[in-house]
């Protein structure tokens, strides 16, 4: 009976490295540039990112409408879950909390983060 649940145990771990190996690992990505995009025809303000559980965080004062900022990063790994992004467009304040994408096993090793901003309230985190 013990022989028997060794055995499946086996069967489903098997199964499941398996899978895992076919799909891909996801792991946090490997960043040497930042990118806040604003989309809107407006004036952004007091733009923010906190990434958290690390806490650090990255401020502008404007993003004119429908340009980008740089962010100048070191090359590398992302420690962040999560990204929080504040700002303000024609005095109304807005705050959006992101999840970090993930790459996969076999990706390229080197990736652009992209904050975009779009009016009214929305933003999005891509790697490129």
């Amino acid at each position: 009976m013990n022989s028997m649940r060794y055995f499946l145990s086996f069967i489903v771990l098997s199964a499941m490295i398996i899978s895992a190996g076919c799909t891909g690992i996801s792991s946090k990505p490997t960043i040497n540039l930042g990118i806040i995009e604003n989309t809107t025809k407006n004036s952004l303000h007091d733009v923010s990112i906190r990434q958290l559980p690390t806490n650090s965080l990255v401020k502008t004062s404007t993003i004119l409408p429908l340009q980008t900022t740089e962010l100048g990063l070191p090359t590398s790994k992302v420690l962040a879950d999560f990204s929080v992004v504040s700002w303000i467009e024609e005095g109304r304040a807005y705050q959006v909390k992101l999840a970090t994408p993930r790459t996969q096993s076999g990706d390229h090793p080197l990736h652009v983060l992209i904050f975009r901003i779009y009016s009214g309230g929305q933003a999005t985190i891509s790697l490129e």
